[in-house]
C-alpha cells in the first residue's frame, strides 16, 4: 500500500474536509460568480500542489477521496491537466491504478466527468486502450475493481454511461441511434478483437459477475455500429454452435450477458438462436426463474424483426399458456407486446385464441387476468391487448359493472387499463357505456392519482358537447374540493372547469367549434368517391372541383380552410387529397383512430392542447372590442 508523507497527508485531508463541507451544506449550488472564481482558484492551487505526487495520492484512501471531489468541481482545463498527470508515463502504472481499491474510484469518476462534459480529453483514454495487450485486458476483466473501471471506459467510448448501454427490458426493442461525434469505434473494435483473440482464456471466467457485466457493456457498444462484431463475440462467449447459451442464460450473471447478445446481435444470429437452442425447449426456458428474462428480451427482438418466430413461440407454448399466465406473467406480457409489434396479423389472432382458451373457465379475459395477476403486470397485459386494434381488441372494459369500473379507475395500476380503453379504437357505443358508469363518481375518481387520468380521458373522448357538459357540470359542483386536491387540480385544468364557471359563453363556443370540426371530418372521411389525383402545380388554378371537393369545399370551404391551417397543413385542396390518402392515418394517434372521427378529433384536441380555447378566448374577444371602438 502506498503511503503519503505527513505533510501531504495533512494537506489532502484538509482539501477533502473543505470540499465535503461545502457539498453537504449545499454551498456548491449557491455560489455566485465571485464564489465560482474563488472555487476555481482553490481547485487550481490544490491540483498544482499534488500534481507531482498524483499517482501516489490517488492510491491513498484520503487522497483519492480528495481528488474525486476536485474532479467534480474542476473546469475543463483542470480536468485535462489531471488526465495527463494520471495517464502519462508507464501504462503498467495506469493498470495498477485501475485495479487499486482507492485509485479505481478516481479513474471511474474522471471518465464519467469526461463523458458528461463531452470532453476531447477522452481521447487520452483511447490511447491507453491501444497499448493494452490481450493479457492486460484479460487481467482487467477478471479483477473486480479493474473490470468496473473498464466497463465505465468502454461505455464512455460510445458516449454513454454504463446504465445507458443496454436499455431496460420494459422498453422493448428499438434500433438505437448512434452519435457519430461521440463514439470512438477504433477503441471499441480494438477491445472486442482482443477479447475474440483471447477467447480461449475466458473459460469459466465468464461466469464471474464482473466479467459478464463488462462483456455485456462491450456487446452493447459494439452493437450500436456493427452487429457483426456482436456475432463474433457471441461465438466466443456462448460457443460457435451456441451450445453454451442455456448454461449462461440460467446463471444470474450470464443471463444479462445473453440478453445483451439477443438485443444487439444480427437477425441471422437471432434465427440461429431460435432454431438451434430455443425451439423445442421453450416451456423449460419460460418456466425457469432466470432464463425467462432472456426469453422476454428475445421476444421483444423477434416482435420487431420476425413474425414467424413469434408465431412459432406462440404455438409451442399454447398448452402451457394458462400456467404461464399464472406463474410467469412477464413472458405472456412479452408475447402480447411482440404480437402487437409483429407485421403479421395472424400473431394477434393466435394470441387471442390462446388467451380465450386459457381463461374460458373464468368467463372473461379481463376477469381472469385480473384474478391471476392483480398487480402492474396484469394491467400491462390488458393494455398490450388493447393496442392490437379493431376487432382484435376484445377486452370489454365497458361491459363491467359500474362498481367494478370505479374500483379499477381508482387503482394505481388498473386505472391505466380504463384509460387505454377510452383512448383505443374500440366501438364508440362501448366507450360511452363506460363513461356513463363513471358518472356520479367522477369527483371521487378524480382525487386518485390514476383516476384523474381516467376522468381526463373520459372528458376528451366523451363524443358530444352534451356529454362533456354533463361531465364538467359534475366536476364544477365540487370545484372547491377538487381545487384543494393535487390530482383534482389537473382534472379541473384539462376539463376547463374554470372557463365553464366564469365564461360559459366561451365554453359553449368552444364546444360548438368541436362539433363543427366533427361534422366537417364526417363529411370528408365518409365520402366513398374516388380519390382525386394530385394536380400539377402550374395547373392548380385551372383545375375544376371534383364532386368530393364540391361537397366539402362549397358548404364547408371556410371551415375546412381554417381547420386544416390550424392543424399545420396547407390549402384546402391539398388537405382533401391528403385526407383521402391512407397515409394520413399512419401517426401514433391518428393511426389508432382508424377512421373513427371522434378519436381523430380527440387526438387533435390532445395534440394541440385545445386550440379552440385559444380561438374563442383571444380571437373572439378581440373582435368584440374592435366593434365597440368603431
Amino acid at each position: 500500500m502506498d503511503y503519503l508523507d505527513e505533510e501531504m497527508s495533512r494537506y489532502v485531508g484538509e482539501v477533502q474536509r473543505r470540499l465535503e463541507g461545502m457539498k453537504e451544506d449545499g454551498e456548491l449550488e449557491q455560489l455566485d460568480e465571485d464564489g465560482r472564481e474563488d472555487l476555481a482558484l482553490f481547485v487550481e492551487n490544490s491540483l498544482k500542489e499534488i500534481k507531482g505526487s498524483l499517482p501516489r495520492v490517488v492510491r491513498d484512501p484520503t487522497g483519492s477521496r480528495a481528488v474525486e471531489l476536485l474532479i467534480e468541481v474542476a473546469t475543463p482545463e483542470q480536468l485535462s491537466s489531471t488526465c495527463r498527470s494520471i495517464l502519462e508515463g508507464d501504462s503498467r502504472r495506469v493498470l495498477e491504478i485501475m485495479k487499486h481499491p482507492a485509485g479505481s474510484f478516481v479513474m471511474e469518476k474522471l471518465v464519467k466527468k469526461l463523458v458528461s462534459e463531452n470532453s476531447e480529453d477522452l481521447q487520452q483514454f483511447v490511447e491507453v486502450a491501444e497499448v493494452l495487450g490481450g493479457r492486460d485486458l484479460m487481467d482487467l476483466l477478471s479483477d473486480s475493481r479493474g473490470s468496473f473501471v473498464l466497463r465505465v471506459l468502454i461505455a464512455a467510448w460510445a458516449g454513454l454511461t454504463v446504465d445507458e448501454v443496454v436499455p431496460p427490458l420494459e422498453n422493448g426493442y428499438q434500433k438505437l441511434v448512434v452519435d457519430q461525434n461521440r463514439i470512438h469505434e477504433k477503441a471499441i473494435k480494438s477491445t472486442a478483437e482482443k477479447v475474440n483473440s483471447n477467447g480461449a482464456k475466458l473459460g469459466k471466467a465468464i461466469e464471474l459477475p464482473q466479467v459478464a457485466a463488462t462483456l455485456s457493456v462491450l456487446v452493447g457498444c459494439c452493437g450500436r455500429f456493427d452487429a457483426g462484431l456482436v456475432d463474433s463475440l457471441a461465438e466466443v462467449i456462448i460457443g460457435r454452435d451456441l451450445d453454451f447459451l442455456e448454461q449462461h442464460a440460467t446463471s444470474r450473471s450470464g443471463s444479462h450477458l445473453v440478453e445483451a447478445i439477443v438485443y444487439f446481435g444480427s437477425d441471422d444470429l437471432i434465427g440461429r438462436i431460435y432454431s438451434s437452442q430455443l425451439r423445442g425447449k421453450l416451456k423449460d426456458v419460460a418456466e425457469h426463474g432466470i432464463a425467462n428474462f432472456m426469453l422476454q428480451r428475445f421476444l421483444a427482438r423477434a416482435g420487431a424483426t420476425s413474425s414467424g418466430i413469434v408465431m412459432g413461440v406462440l404455438q409451442e407454448v399454447a398448452e402451457d399458456f394458462e400456467s404461464l399466465l399464472r406463474y410467469r406473467p412477464g413472458v405472456v406480457l412479452a408475447l402480447a407486446r411482440a404480437c402487437a409489434q409483429a407485421d403479421d396479423q395472424d400473431c394477434r389472432v393466435q394470441f387471442l385464441k390462446q388467451m380465450r382458451d386459457a381463461t374460458k373457465e373464468s368467463g372473461s379475459i379481463l376477469g381472469a387476468v385480473a384474478s391471476f395477476q392483480k398487480g402492474p403486470v396484469g394491467s400491462l397485459i390488458i393494455q398490450a391487448m388493447l393496442s392490437f386494434g379493431g376487432k382484435h381488441a376484445v377486452v370489454d372494459v365497458g361491459g363491467l359493472p359500474a362498481e367494478e369500473v370505479i374500483r379499477l379507475s381508482k387503482d394505481p395500476s388498473w386505472s391505466r387499463v380504463v384509460e387505454s380503453y377510452l383512448r383505443s379504437d374500440v366501438n364508440e357505443k362501448d366507450k360511452q357505456k363506460l363513461i356513463k358508469k363513471l358518472r356520479g363518481s367522477l369527483v371521487e375518481v378524480s382525487c386518485e392519482p390514476g383516476g384523474s387520468r381516467v376522468v381526463e380521458a373520459a372528458y376528451v373522448y366523451a363524443g358530444s358537447s352534451d356529454r362533456r357538459r354533463g361531465i364538467v357540470q359534475e366536476l364544477a359542483d365540487a370545484e372547491p374540493k377538487l381545487r384543494e386536491d393535487p390530482n383534482g387540480q389537473f382534472v379541473l385544468k384539462t376539463c376547463r372547469v374554470d372557463v365553464y364557471l366564469s365564461r360559459r359563453e366561451n365554453w359553449e363556443q368552444m364546444e360548438n367549434q368541436k362539433e363543427g370540426r366533427k361534422r366537417l371530418f364526417n363529411d370528408i372521411l365518409e365520402d366513398d368517391g374516388p380519390v382525386p389525383e394530385k394536380p400539377k402545380p402550374e395547373k392548380k388554378k385551372k383545375k375544376k372541383a371534383t364532386p368530393q371537393h364540391s361537397a366539402a369545399g362549397g358548404k364547408h370551404a371556410g371551415q375546412l380552410q381554417s381547420v386544416m391551417e390550424t392543424l399545420g397543413f396547407g390549402g384546402k385542396e391539398t388537405q382533401l387529397e391528403k385526407i383521402s390518402q391512407p397515409e394520413v392515418q399512419q401517426g401514433p394517434e391518428l393511426g389508432a383512430a382508424n377512421g373513427n372521427v371522434d378519436n381523430v378529433l380527440a387526438a387533435i384536441e390532445v395534440a394541440t392542447g385545445g386550440l379552440g380555447a385559444a380561438d374563442s378566448s383571444s380571437g373572439t374577444g378581440k373582435k368584440k372590442k374592435k366593434k365597440k371602438k368603431k
